[in-house]
């Protein structure tokens, strides 16, 4: 059985961006996923983040990148409201604080 793992946002981004540190690595992710060594998740999300955050960068590459997140073989998660609910949930036990 391979391995599935969810391919968030940052990935792309550091990828894209070439981040000093992450940057490589990330890069690595993206072509492992290519390559079959694992099974890629993602979702609507990860697109919609892409385009917004990148925009912020160039709108060019933006588009480029949200248009291949699309082509890439990553299998779509449906994010519902029993998703969201859960992930609420999750977040009230751990806490977690977005700046």
């Amino acid at each position: 059985m391979q391995i599935r793992a969810y391919i968030d946002t940052n990935i792309f981004i550091y990828a894209i961006i070439k981040h000093p540190e992450f940057g490589i690595a990330c890069k690595d992710i993206l072509l492992d996923i290519t390559k079959d060594v694992f099974e890629a998740a993602g979702s609507n999300f990860v697109a919609i983040e892409l385009l917004g955050s990148l925009s912020s960068i160039d709108t060019e590459i933006a588009k480029k990148a949200t248009l291949n997140y699309f082509k890439a073989d990553i299998q779509d998660l449906i994010i519902d409201t029993d998703v969201i609910e859960f992930a609420s949930s999750i977040n009230e036990v751990i806490n977690i604080r977005y700046y």
